[in-house]
């Protein structure tokens, strides 16, 4: 947990320095995740190891605001930034790792995870195709 906390914080470092000119940071930001992550904590980590952390961390943020925005709505515990659904529910949800943890443990990272992926990511409404009908119209 600690270290997943401490991960965010090192990517978003490199997101806010322009290190991540599209899904993901440079080669270079990596590296200097991994360098100060190995100063921080003491764990070395190579490049492929990181970038797969941020493919997971961008995967559970994506399930995160489906969750959240799509299919709770009112059974998402905003003071407690958890899920809350019976029992019922949670035997029909298909990613069980992912909302088992939701359920104890709530959402962490979550200002991290939002600067990190919110532009690089959606949950549908900004999104538009022609099954939908109409084209909405431009701002």
């Amino acid at each position: 947990i600690k270290n997943t906390r401490i991960i965010t914080e090192l990517f978003t470092k490199q997101v806010k320095a322009g290190n991540r000119p599209n899904t993901h940071l440079t080669a270079n930001a990596y590296e200097e995740v991994g360098r100060q992550f190995k100063i921080r904590i003491g764990l070395e980590y190579t490049y492929n190891q990181l970038k797969n952390k941020w493919d997971k961390l961008i995967s559970d943020y994506s399930v995160f605001k489906k969750l959240k925005l799509k299919e709770t709505r009112t059974g998402w515990d905003t003071e407690h930034n958890i899920v809350k659904q019976d029992a019922k529910w949670w035997k029909k949800a298909k990613i069980v790792n992912f909302i088992l943890m939701l359920q104890v443990h709530g959402f962490r990272n979550e200002e991290n995870l939002c600067f990190m992926f919110e532009d690089i990511t959606s949950d549908g409404p900004d999104h538009w195709n022609p099954s939908f009908g109409t084209p909405p119209t431009a701002l």
